[in-house]
């Protein structure tokens, strides 16, 4: 029995037409995403594990308005990825080119 409509798009998306397995698509790097509105379907590209947001601008609704995303406290929001600086607000670690900053 299927409890949330979560469970019931897994089960939907594991399984073919005739309920054994379905074929399982080599791993991409990629994220699709399915607009129930218009049912457009768009690819989106990970780069380290998180999509670019403004891609989701791509959907538009019936009045051409663009998708936004909402992040409420960003708690879920990339600001930039660095090589040079290191953050870990948990552990109160910053450091620049390996040096610690105090």
């Amino acid at each position: 029995m299927v409890q949330n409509k979560t469970e019931e798009i897994l089960s939907i998306s594991t399984k073919s037409s005739n309920s054994s397995p379905a074929t399982i698509t080599p791993y991409k790097e990629s994220l699709t995403v399915i607009d129930n509105r218009s049912g457009e379907k768009l690819e989106f590209k990970i780069t380290d594990n998180s999509i670019n947001c403004t891609d989701l601008s791509r959907f538009k609704d019936q009045n051409g308005e663009v998708l936004r995303s909402y992040d409420p406290a960003y708690m879920n929001t990339v600001c930039c990825t660095s090589s040079i600086s290191f953050i870990d607000g948990d552990k109160g670690i910053l450091e620049y080119r390996g040096y610690p900053i105090e």
